[in-house]
Order: structure tokens, then C-alpha cells, then sequence
């Protein structure tokens, strides 16, 4: 932002110059995590995500805070909060994967029918229910403090109301983590 877009005029600019300065900072932003096709597209498909905001008006700037003054959102919002992680979701796919054949490869396997039931047996199966749990707590907790700057901001709780929630989630996380870890996606950078 600092060292790109505002020098090229951030949105300070007519519509098709800052589409491009979006382009520009995205295919940028695509290359710093590596010299592969698929953070390049990684990148170009963020900057599309971000384009086609811009061409309908609307910018996190203008965007008003979800459910402001309501502690449940609306059946629009709750809806384009659904589309907005399925569709970053779906740019991780091509973040992680090797390179655009595997891409390919693995679009297509979501859009096999077995899929499904290998996704319902993976859940009914398998052992995530309690990371599942942990992650819905982490999800509560942000939704509440949703109209702070940060999402999971305690500095304004009290502090044995802080250390309590810190020492649950560390707790659980002890509990619930893996005992063989991948390597973290940026060691590999």
C-alpha cells in the first residue's frame, strides 16, 4: 500500500487507473510469495475480487459494520459473509497448490459427487469436531467484538476475564492440536 499503491495513486484516481493500480499491487503482492504461475494467479485473482468491487461502487471504506446494533446479521449480510470465505477459500486452493496442472486437478475433484460424501464422512468420521468447536468459540468471540479494530481485541476486558479466555484457548489448543505438525506454509519461502 505504502510503497506501491499510493505512489501510483491509490484510488485517488479515475476508475480505470485505479483498476489498474489494483492489478499492479495484487500481481506484485502474487510474486512476493514466489516465482510460480500459481501465486501470480493467486494474486490476479484477489485483484479480480477487489475489481469487480470497485466497478459495483462499493469499498471496505463505504462498507458499514455488519449487523451494526444487532447481535445477529441479516439473512443478506449473513449470505455475502458465506460467499466472501467461499471465495477466498477457493483462492487458497491455488495459493497451495503446486502448480496450475494440480490447480486443475484438484477444481475438479470438488466438482466430483463423491466429493460430498467424502466431505460428510471426513466430518462424521473423523476427529475435528472438538478443533470445529474451538474454531466456532474463536468465531463468537470475534462476531462480539466485531466493531473493534481488531477482531480478536481484549485489551478493553477485565483482566481476569482476559487471562481466562487466553488460558481456555491456549488450554485447548495444547488439547486439541496434532501431534505430527506440517511445516508452516511460509517456511518454504
Amino acid at each position: 500500500r505504502d510503497y506501491v499503491y499510493i505512489p501510483l495513486g491509490g484510488n485517488r484516481v479515475n476508475k480505470l487507473k485505479n483498476i489498474r493500480n489494483i492489478l499492479i499491487v495484487f500481481l506484485l503482492s502474487g510474486l512476493w510469495h514466489g516465482a510460480n504461475w500459481t501465486y501470480v494467479m493467486w494474486g490476479l485473482y484477489h485483484a479480480l475480487l477487489v475489481v469487480i468491487l470497485v466497478l459495483m461502487g462499493k469499498s471496505q471504506s463505504k462498507s458499514p459494520l455488519i449487523a451494526q446494533g444487532k447481535m445477529l446479521p441479516s439473512w443478506k449480510e449473513f449470505l455475502q459473509m458465506v460467499i466472501t470465505f467461499c471465495l477466498i477459500t477457493f483462492g487458497w486452493i491455488v495459493f497451495r497448490a503446486e502448480n496450475l496442472t494440480d490447480f486443475v486437478q484438484y477444481v475438479q475433484g470438488l466438482c466430483q459427487v463423491g466429493t460430498l460424501r467424502a466431505c460428510y464422512r471426513f466430518f462424521i468420521q473423523s476427529d475435528i469436531w472438538p478443533k470445529t468447536v474451538l474454531i466456532l468459540v474463536m468465531m463468537v468471540v470475534e462476531w462480539l467484538q466485531r466493531d473493534k479494530e481488531h477482531g480478536l481485541e481484549i485489551s478493553q476486558m477485565r483482566p481476569w476475564l482476559r487471562w481466562g479466555i487466553c488460558f481456555v484457548l491456549a488450554f485447548a489448543m495444547v488439547i486439541f492440536t496434532d501431534t505430527k505438525i506440517g511445516s508452516f506454509i511460509y517456511f518454504q519461502f
